[in-house]
């Protein structure tokens, strides 16, 4: 049967639908890990797949990681290494079989170990260009429909600029976050002057800010040796530390710590795949322990003391499954360096303290810029920091500001030089001209320098290299920069309030929504806009927002415009914090619903109708369904275009299912009919869809447990309005007792034929044979008759008495008398062997005769002589030329007689044993009725006895034994026999 497809149609839930209801989700919230969970979910709806998987490239694009997956498992590679930077294709890439795609032709293996046959990559833009990529992973063969393909591209398109906005401010508030970060580490590194105090702060200082996982190390005389290690939970660490115990840290030559060591050069370690990690640590058990860890991406920066490697910081994520990047990496360093300048004073006070040092060898210990001006503005003193920041070696004393840093440097800090002169503290920031080129940023205070003799002597310089503080603050500028122009250029309205609901700022889009200018916004509030039935509501979301119970809320309410007109709107409402992290203002989102509540209320209109028709139609099917319980029917319909059944209950406890509504493909019906049926039944229904009229068939089902049923089926082709066939509805009924029925008939009707025949030709014989005999008798009584031809008519009378004798016989198989009599079965057995012996003789067959005399059983004597006919006569077709049949005959104990007949032939195979009493079962071809048996057994369970046979084809057990027991019937039970 042939079926043809239909383009998909969009419903109340379709993808367009669903992205329609999510777009303003997405956009309500400027968190990146509340916008990622979103897309996942709206990726779901969307399309079922196995897998989702939200990939981004880095700066260069020359890296691809993961932000958010869901169904992949831990082994899954979620980092890309490109060997040539490139972009992601501005098109989908659909790939039913990611195996043949080229494409994906280096990810193959990736694959194939994660199970992943089908994969569908749609991009994710952002400003003008392809960042990232939304993946949907099948493990089973999946062909992509071109609404499939749409709808993803939509949602992608739609994701880009969520997470993309998402992105900004987030890094808006990293960097913020991050400069905190470094001016609290700053503080509290400089807050103890103790090595091993240090040491922990560091470690905690970066947990959780920037890592799960921050272990601190010190590096002397070739040995690195782990100080301090940091995590949130107390259990963790103690794993930590028990591997820390059994596995030392140890340095390899040429590893990357090695290098770090010697070179102080830091790494980022995105993603660590697990081969990696199996070739670096050979030991299984280490192995499995770090394992355990969890250990996900890692950073290594060095802890650096005068430019010179004092240890390593080592960062990891876990259990936040966060991927590091180079702004990661730029903050870890910058902590390492911090974390340099306090292990560095912290040791520099140690030996202070331990060794009393001068005053000379601390300043020029110190790593920041040091120098004593003189009242000349000539260098008395300059650390060790000072003179490398200039990249001088030699001894600057006695040296000018100005020969040293130039004329423009000099002009630049001249006021300053000049007030710190003349006795005031002076602090100020600049950017310098730098002596290896380019600009430096700074940090400087001046410290005037009196003496009791001269009063003013100089002052005291410290400098500070702010240069990446600056860097990070520029950044974080033109983030804010961005986000702004986002938020003004929008298409979703948008608008920032404060704690209060006053109107801060409305973009474009916003103010088109409800009527008003950006200026008179400022003037209300959003209570004022909100329709007074929906305000209670809005209040209520807004008192838990702002006590913290909920981090965001989105609800559906009513503006009232400036012109008076009431739109519906999905609100969504998010804190912005301060530095602090404490609520500053809150930032709202909306989208216009007006439309889709209309819509809705309309539904319910029509919905309600539908009820009441689906109320009726349900009495309707109560009724027809108790019909066919009654008549013990079913109905069905077959979607042509789709290629499914529709089964009610009835229908299915016709074919052995459970009695529930089922859907059945096409291929599933078809396993069910009988091999022997099925083409039939194709045929037909294919011939009805032809021709678009009405069929009817018989048809064999197979039902689970195995039995065969059969069934009467008649349906009628459904067509639309154009003619073309799209279903069919049909009516089954079950048929199984009355095929049984037909055919025992037919079975009984080729019986009653065969008999009729038999003795029709039994009573045509004998007719002949009579005349025969009495020519024969009146050529006898001639007296000119010669002796020789009188010898040759003798024997041909003989003879012909021995035919007139088996046309008796015949006639008395079928045309018994009624009434039953005692019956010698001895007797039998030997009139039967005479019938025969001319073909046993035939067939040199010894015949091995023990027989009991006067064993009486009460029966129909030509029904004994036909049962015992019908065994001895397979046993002479059964054994090859001089074989061997044994007969044995005796009486039973508890009355009536036991009969064996038993043959050296080659036995009966099992499969044929079972069906050896069935009606026309034979095994003799062309020779054979298959009656013999089956009515030798009807006869003999006609007078309560049985009949059985044993069959061997070994070597030890060969031939066939039949076995016939009859009971002494009291006449009385015996006189009914065959009634």
């Amino acid at each position: 049967m042939s079926t043809s497809g239909q383009q998909r149609s969009f419903g109340p839930n379709n993808p367009a639908q669903i992205l329609l209801h999510g777009a303003s989700d997405l956009l309500s919230s400027p968190q990146l890990e509340q916008v990622l969970p979103k897309v996942l979910k709206l990726a779901d709806a969307v399309l079922k797949a196995d897998a989702y998987a939200i990939w981004r490239a880095d700066a260069t694009q020359s890296h691809w990681h993961t932000v958010a997956a869901e169904g992949l498992s831990g082994d899954y590679e979620f980092r890309i290494d490109l060997a040539s930077p490139r972009g992601m294709s501005e098109r989908p890439i659909v790939a039913p079989d990611v195996q043949a795609s080229a494409e994906l032709s280096s990810r193959s293996t990736v694959y194939e170990r994660e199970g992943i046959v089908s994969l569908l990559a749609v991009p994710l833009n952002f400003a003008g260009e392809t960042r990232g990529t939304l993946c949907f992973y099948f493990r089973k063969r999946h062909v992509f429909t071109e609404d499939e393909v749409e709808a993803s591209s939509l949602l992608g398109s739609l994701a880009g600029p969520a997470i993309g906005t998402a992105e900004l401010y987030e890094e808006q508030s990293s960097e913020r976050v991050r400069l905190e970060f470094l001016a609290n580490a700053g503080e509290a590194l400089a807050s103890s002057l103790d090595f091993e105090t240090t040491l922990e702060k560091v470690a905690q200082l970066a947990v959780p800010a920037i890592a799960d996982w921050c272990s601190v190390y010190t590096y002397s005389d070739g040995k690195l040796e782990n100080i301090a290690v940091a995590h949130q939970d107390p259990a963790k660490l103690a794993l930590a530390q028990e591997y820390r115990r059994k596995f030392p840290e140890t340095l390899r030559p040429g590893s990357p710590t090695e290098r770090l060591l010697t070179l102080g050069e830091s790494g980022l370690y995105p993603v660590i795949p697990e081969e990696i990690l199996a070739k670096s640590m050979p030991d299984p058990e280490q192995l499995r322990a770090i394992k355990e860890l969890g250990i996900r991406s890692v950073i290594e920066v060095p802890i650096l003391a005068q430019q010179r490697v004092i240890g390593m910081l080592r960062l990891i994520s876990a259990e936040s499954r966060r991927i590091f990047n180079e702004r990661d990496l730029r903050l870890g360093e910058e902590l390492g360096r911090r974390a340099g300048i306090a292990i560095d004073n912290a040791r520099l006070y140690q030996a202070l303290r331990a060794q009393q040092v001068e005053q000379k060898l601390i300043l020029d210990t110190l790593p920041s810029l040091v120098a004593v001006v003189s009242r000349e503005q000539r260098y008395l003193f300059v650390n060790r920091a000072y003179s490398e920041w200039f990249g001088v070696t030699h001894d600057l004393t006695g040296t000018t500001i100005r020969e040293l840093v130039g004329d423009t440097a000099y002009e630049m800090g001249r006021p300053y030089i000049e007030r710190a002169l003349a006795g005031e503290k002076q602090e100020y920031e600049a950017e310098v001209p730098f002596i290896h080129g380019g600009t430096r940023h700074i940090r400087a205070v001046y410290l005037p320098r009196r003496t009791e003799a001269s009063g003013n002597d100089g002052y005291v310089a410290f400098i500070s290299d702010v240069t990446a503080e600056r860097r990070i603050l520029e950044e974080m500028r033109s983030s804010e920069e961005r986000f702004r122009g986002i938020f003004t250029n929008a298409s979703v309205p948008m608008v920032v309030t404060e704690l209060d609901g006053n109107i801060v700022r409305a973009n474009e889009a916003y103010c088109r929504l409800t009527g008003y200018t950006e200026e008179e916004l400022r003037k209300t509030t959003f209570q004022k806009l909100t329709h007074p039935d929906d305000l209670g509501h809005n209040v209520e979301l807004y008192q838990q927002l702002m006590s913290g119970k909920i981090p965001s809320f989105t609800l559906e309410k009513r503006y009232i415009r400036k012109d008076g007109e009431i739109v519906w709107i999905r609100a969504g409402t998010n804190v912005l914090p301060d530095k602090a992290g404490r609520p500053r203002q809150l930032l709202g989102m909306g989208e216009d619903i007006t439309a889709r509540k209309v819509a809705e209320i309309q539904r319910n209109l029509l919905m309600a109708e539908l009820e009441k028709e689906r109320a009726e139609l349900s009495s309707t099917v109560e009724q027809l369904q108790m019909i066919e319980d009654a008549v013990g029917a079913g109905t069905w319909y077959f979607d042509v275009k789709t290629g499914i059944s529709h089964w009610p209950a009835g229908i299915s406890k016709l074919w052995g299912l459970a009695a529930e509504r089922h859907e059945i493909r096409l291929d599933e019906f078809a396993s069910r009919i009988h091999a022997d049926d099925l083409g039939r039944v194709q045929a037909t229904i294919q011939e009805s869809l032809e021709s678009k009229k009405s069929y009817e068939v018989n048809f064999r089902v197979l039902w689970p447990d195995g039995s065969v049923h059969w069934l009467a089926a008649r349906g009628a082709v459904v067509c639309d309005q154009s003619g073309e066939a799209t279903g069919i509805l049909g009516i089954a009924l079950e048929a199984t007792e009355r095929v049984k029925t037909e055919e025992a008939l037919r079975q009984s009707e080729k019986l009653a034929a065969t008999g009729r025949l038999a003795a029709t030709m039994a009573h045509e014989i004998n007719n002949p044979l009579e005349a025969v005999t009495n020519l024969l008798f009146l050529c006898q009584q001639d007296p000119a008759l010669a002796q020789h031809l009188r010898g040759y008519l003798e024997q041909a009378e003989q003879e012909l008495g021995r035919v007139s004798h088996i046309t008796r016989q015949t006639l008395g198989f079928y045309r018994e008398s009624v009434n039953p009599q005692d019956v010698n079965v001895s007797d039998a057995v030997r009139e039967v062997l005479e019938l025969y012996k001319y073909r046993l003789s035939s067939k040199n067959i010894q015949v091995d005769l023990r027989v009991e005399p006067q064993a009486i059983v009460f029966a129909r004597a030509g029904e004994i002589r036909q049962v015992i006919s019908n065994i001895l006569l397979n046993a002479v077709d059964a054994v090859a030329s001089r074989g061997t049949i044994c007969v044995r005959l005796r009486r039973k104990g508890e009355g009536g007689v036991r009969l064996m007949v038993a043959d050296n032939g080659p036995g009966i195979p099992a499969e044929n044993r079972r069906r050896l009493f069935q009606p026309f079962f034979t095994t003799k071809k062309d020779v054979g009725t298959g009656l013999g048996l089956w009515v030798s057994k009807g006869i003999v369970e006609k007078l309560n006895g049985t009949i059985r046979v044993r069959s061997g084809m070994g070597e030890r057990n060969r031939g066939t034994t039949f076995i016939v027991d009859l009971p002494d019937l009291p006449k009385a039970e015996s006189d009914t026999a065959g009634v």
